[in-house]
């Protein structure tokens, strides 16, 4: 089946997910803009922004654990805001309907963690422990703050207490950042190919364990991800080719 993509072409994806029933989809733009849609004929059921503080705009993207949906926006004021897209369903008059729900769990104020934009992003949430990584571009300096998730007994709202943060300097100016489940692994890769490996239980004092070559000399990374259990990675180059380490 081809449709229309959603919104249009004018903007970039970042993401997409669709509902359980394969009926509902919904995509995330590099702007911020979140649309639901029709799987069937592109009919937009939901057309969202990013809360972003006035003039501000969004600088990154990343998902933070796609079984849940959750994903979280970097910005132009160094800081990050966490959404959740949830696919409600009901069924008036016994009708199955599925609805498209942006969420934003923690509130819808950003919360700064970086002295410049946040062009690369990486969030951990894990149990009651949260940790997000940020760095801008052409920039050495990553910003690291952790945090402990409280649910309150009034509203059953969750809050996020702040618990620790850094700064590292690693020499080094990564084009993608990769934060394992542990929030202890951290594993820094650049597109000509290079990889560094950091162990960071203490944050304050980071620790270069390794760095490597992932890919061969005549490629460029186009993509990095962990895959399901975070014990291996996989990288798409320009190539053609995907490569998996472990």
């Amino acid at each position: 089946t081809e449709m229309s993509v959603p919104g249009g072409l004018t903007q970039q994806t970042v993401h997409y997910a669709i509902d359980d029933y394969k009926t509902v989809g919904v995509r995330i733009t590099d702007t911020g803009r979140i649309l639901g849609f029709s799987t069937d004929n592109a009919d937009v059921l939901l057309d969202k922004q990013v809360p972003v503080p006035e003039g501000e705009r969004v600088t990154s993207f990343t998902l933070v654990d796609e079984p849940t949906n959750r994903f979280a926006f970097g910005l132009s004021n160094g800081g990050v805001i966490l959404g959740q897209i949830k696919f409600n369903l009901t069924f008036p008059g016994g009708q199955r309907t599925i609805t498209p729900v942006i969420e934003w769990p923690f509130g819808d104020d950003a919360r700064v963690i970086h002295d410049g934009p946040v062009d690369r992003l990486a969030v951990r949430d894990v149990d009651e422990n949260m940790m997000i990584i940020a760095q801008s571009d052409f920039s050495d300096v990553l910003s690291i703050r952790t945090y402990r998730k409280r649910t309150s007994f009034i509203s059953d709202e969750i809050q996020l207490n702040p618990v620790a943060k850094s700064q590292i300097l690693t020499d080094f100016s990564s084009d993608f950042i990769m934060l394992a489940s542990n929030m202890r692994d951290l594993v820094l890769v650049g597109r000509e190919g290079m990889a560094r490996y950091y162990s960071i239980a203490n944050i304050q004092a980071p620790e270069m364990l390794q760095q490597i070559r992932v890919v061969r000399a005549d490629e460029t990374i186009t993509a990095a991800k962990y895959l399901n259990g975070n014990t291996s990675m996989l990288f798409g180059t320009d190539k053609g080719r995907m490569v998996q380490l472990s």
